[in-house]
C-alpha cells in the first residue's frame, strides 16, 4: 500500500470516528409501540442550532419525523386563519428549507410517519397525503376524515408492511390502507379526541374508542381481540410495552394487560393529551396540572413529580437517560429532565405555547411551537464547531 492510500484509508477512518451513527425518528414518539424511547442521546445543553418556520404564518402542533438528516413537520392554521401552511422538509444540521408541500393549503397538526422513502400525513382538510420524501412531490392522498371542522386528520399515522392505520376524529373510526392508499377496512367507535393515534405491537393494534373504551384489533382483519371501558374519554395516544399498554383516561392513568385487556394498576392524575413514554421499567406522563410524572412500570407507583411552568401537552421523549418535553403555556419552556431523579438538568425558554412532542435523532432535538417555528438544540457538526482529528494525519502525508 503506499502511503497516499495509507492517508486516504486513515483520513476516511477519522471521519468517520467524527460522524455519530444515524439515529433516525420515523414516526409519532419514536416507534411503533410509541414508546418515546429514542435510539440515541439526546443534547445535555440548551444550545439553538437553528429556528426556522415552515411558512409565513401558522401553528405547529405535531412533532417531527426525521431520516436521514432530514426534518419533516407541518404548520396549521393559527387564529387568524391566514396564509398557507403545509409540511416541510428542513437540513437538520443547518434548517435549510428544502421543499414544502401544501398539504391541501393549510397543513395539519398530524405527526408524519416514514416508510420506504415515502412520508404519511394527515391534513386539515381531512385527507391523508402520502408524500415522496426526497422531491416533496404528492405520491396520492385520499379523503378520510368527512367532518374535518378545525382538526382534519391530526392522528399521526402508524407506516407497516402491512400497510398504513390512521384515526378520524368524528365518527372515532381506525382506518387500515394499503401503503398505495386502499382502504382494506375501517372500524368505527364514535367520536374521539382528535389528537389521538394508534399503536401497534405483534401484529396488534392498540387505540382509543369513543364508547369510550381501549381496544385491541388484529391488523389483518380488524377483528375485535379485546375491549376495556372507560368511565372518561381516553384522550393521548396508548403506549405498548413490556405486555403492558398505558393510556390516560379522565382523571385516571391506567396500566393494562397487553393481550387481555386486564387492568394491572391505575393512578389518579389530572388529565392530559400527553402520551405516556415508556424506557428501563419507567413510565412518564404529562399532566394537565403542571407536572411530569414517573411512575414505576410494574406497580404504579409514583417516584417522582417534577413542577413545570405550565400544562404539559407535549408527549414526553426518553434518551440518553434525559426526559425531554415542552409546556403548553404562553410562557413555554422546553424541559430536560433527569430520568432517574426528575432534576432539571436543563430548560430552554421558547416563550410560545409548546404543545409539539420533540423528536430526537443523532444529539440533535427538534420541537416545535405556536410561533411556527421547528426548533433544533444541540451541538453544531464536528466540521462546524472546529472539532480536531483523533490522531495528526499530517504525519503520514510525504515529505
Amino acid at each position: 500500500m503506499t502511503t497516499r492510500s495509507l492517508f486516504a484509508l486513515l483520513f476516511i477512518a477519522a471521519a468517520a470516528l467524527l460522524q455519530p451513527a444515524l439515529c433516525d425518528f420515523l414516526t409519532f414518539h419514536a416507534d411503533l409501540q410509541r414508546t418515546g424511547n429514542a435510539s440515541g442521546p439526546g443534547p445535555d445543553a440548551p444550545d439553538l442550532l437553528w429556528s426556522e418556520k415552515v411558512t409565513a404564518k401558522g401553528y405547529i402542533g405535531g412533532g417531527a419525523a426525521v431520516f436521514d438528516g432530514r426534518v419533516y413537520v407541518a404548520s396549521w392554521p393559527d387564529m387568524s386563519y391566514k396564509g398557507e401552511q403545509g409540511i416541510g422538509s428542513f437540513g437538520a444540521g443547518n434548517g435549510s428549507l428544502l421543499w414544502l408541500n401544501p398539504i391541501g393549503g393549510k397543513g395539519g397538526a398530524s405527526t408524519p410517519a416514514l416508510k420506504d422513502g415515502r412520508i404519511y400525513v394527515g391534513s386539515f382538510y381531512g385527507d391523508l397525503y402520502c408524500i415522496d420524501a426526497l422531491t416533496g412531490e404528492t405520491v396520492w392522498n385520499r379523503t378520510l376524515e368527512t367532518d374535518p371542522q378545525w382538526w382534519g386528520i391530526a392522528s399521526s399515522p402508524l407506516a407497516l408492511d402491512e400497510g398504513v392505520l390512521v384515526m378520524t376524529f368524528s365518527s372515532g373510526a381506525l382506518h387500515h390502507l394499503t401503503l398505495d392508499g386502499q382502504e382494506i377496512w375501517n372500524l368505527s367507535t364514535g367520536k374521539i379526541d382528535p389528537y389521538t393515534s394508534p399503536a401497534y405491537f405483534d401484529g396488534k393494534v392498540y387505540f382509543a374508542g369513543g364508547d369510550p373504551a381501549l381496544y385491541c384489533v388484529d391488523v389483518s382483519s380488524g377483528h375485535i381481540l379485546w375491549k376495556l371501558p372507560t368511565e372518561a374519554p381516553i384522550t393521548s395516544t396508548p403506549s405498548v410495552a413490556d405486555g403492558s399498554v398505558f393510556f390516560a383516561s379522565g382523571d385516571r392513568f391506567v396500566a393494562a394487560d397487553a393481550a387481555t385487556g386486564d387492568v394491572i394498576w391505575e393512578e389518579p392524575m389530572t388529565g392530559t393529551i400527553s402520551s405516556p413514554a415508556i424506557s428501563h421499567g419507567r413510565v412518564y406522563v404529562g399532566t394537565g396540572d403542571s407536572s411530569l410524572n414517573c411512575y414505576d412500570e410494574s406497580s404504579g407507583n409514583l417516584l417522582w413529580r417534577a413542577e413545570t411552568n405550565g400544562p404539559v401537552a407535549s408527549s414526553p421523549v426518553v434518551a440518553g437517560g434525559l426526559v425531554y418535553f415542552g409546556t403548553q403555556t404562553g410562557e413555554g419552556i422546553v424541559y430536560a429532565l433527569d430520568a432517574m431523579s426528575g432534576s432539571t438538568v436543563w430548560s430552554y425558554n421558547v416563550g410560545e405555547y409548546v404543545m409539539s412532542s420533540p423528536a430526537v435523532s443523532d444529539g440533535l432535538l427538534f420541537i416545535g411551537a405556536d410561533d411556527g417555528r421547528v426548533r433544533a438544540m444541540g451541538p453544531k457538526a464536528p466540521t462546524e464547531a472546529g472539532v480536531e482529528m483523533p490522531f495528526d494525519l499530517t504525519q503520514f502525508i510525504p515529505i
